[in-house]
């Protein structure tokens, strides 16, 4: 109820204490207001980085063992033709590594590299597992006993395989794995006598060479 003598600008002041306007519907609001943390808001960037390696010819070598025609998008751009004559120069080399000329072959072994952070270990979020198939790098460890330096050396890596030669040694090793010989890495540990050779596993690669 107005009290006697209260002016009109005095019961307007009142009623819109008690009932105010619905304006700020139209302001609008930032962004991060109702932003939350979702496992789907943390994205690659939260991973380390990594360097892996590995090649890529599974596709083209199944194709040209069975006979069945090799598109060029299935083996990225590659021709029948063009797959049918890398398989000849594999099944070549093969041969001739196969040889018998006095060398030894050198035992190796692989090693795959993930790259793991807080949130995977912890918390699971990037939905990677210890399988081989979410490791982002190959390593090939190759033993080298009679080896002095890296020097003596002749090492080819290609995609799908690692051809390494010596006056002692020579070793033909065909990669489970493709990968991107292109940014691959070799390191001699004179103490081990040990060449450790690694690159990056080919990221659109979902097949095991051979399978």
């Amino acid at each position: 109820m107005f009290a006697p003598g209260s002016s009109l600008s005095d019961f307007e002041a009142l009623s819109k204490l008690l009932c105010p306007q619905e304006t700020r519907e139209e302001d609008p609001e930032p962004c991060s207001s109702g932003a939350q943390a979702t496992p789907a808001a943390i994205g690659s960037s939260d991973l380390l980085p990594v360097t892996v390696a590995a090649p890529r010819g599974a596709r083209v070598e199944a194709a040209a063992k069975s006979g069945a025609g090799v598109s060029a998008a299935a083996n990225g751009g590659l021709s029948s033709a063009a797959a049918a004559a890398a398989e000849r120069e594999r099944l070549e080399e093969a041969e001739a590594f196969d040889r018998d000329d006095g060398r030894e072959v050198p035992s190796a072994e692989f090693v795959y590299k993930q790259a793991v952070c807080t949130s995977d270990a912890f918390l699971g979020l990037s939905g990677k597992d210890p399988s081989s198939a979410c490791c982002e790098e190959l390593v090939v460890r190759i033993h080298l006993p009679a080896a002095k330096s890296a020097a003596e050396l002749d090492l080819d890596v290609r995609p799908t395989r690692l051809r390494l030669s010596s006056d002692r040694y020579k070793l033909l090793l065909h990669l489970p794995r493709k990968v991107d010989a292109d940014h691959g890495r070799a390191r001699w540990d004179a103490a081990r006598r040990e060449l450790a050779v690694s690159a990056p596993i080919v990221a659109d690669e979902d097949l095991l060479l051979g399978a």
